[in-house]
């Protein structure tokens, strides 16, 4: 944990961000990309992690320049249930997925 705290501003992305699970149900895979791009890219949990409702995750996000601010998230529960939302990530560190970015 402590590494987390004394992370060098160098490592760390201006976009990184904690993603908090409010669903009520596990999600099983979380994409990132800059809002309005037609593209998803890898899941960034990972193969063999979820994310439990009530948990939170650190959510690191690479290879984008600093001007580059608003993304949309999108994460996909154990019922394959469709969860998106949009986060300014220039300027929020915290983005909550709750049941009413459910996208029918």
């Amino acid at each position: 944990a402590l590494a987390l705290l004394t992370v060098s501003p160098a490592s760390a992305g201006l976009q990184d961000f904690t993603l908090q699970n409010r669903t009520g149900y596990e999600i099983y895979y979380v994409y990132v990309s800059p809002k309005r791009s037609n593209q998803w890219g890898n899941d960034v949990l990972g193969e063999s992690q979820t994310l439990p409702t009530g948990y939170d995750v650190e959510i690191y996000v690479n290879g984008y320049a600093d001007n580059v601010c608003a993304f949309d998230i999108k994460a996909v529960d154990e019922d394959e249930d469709v969860y998106i939302t949009t986060a300014n990530l220039c300027t929020q560190t915290n983005v909550e997925i709750n049941i009413n970015h459910l996208q029918q």
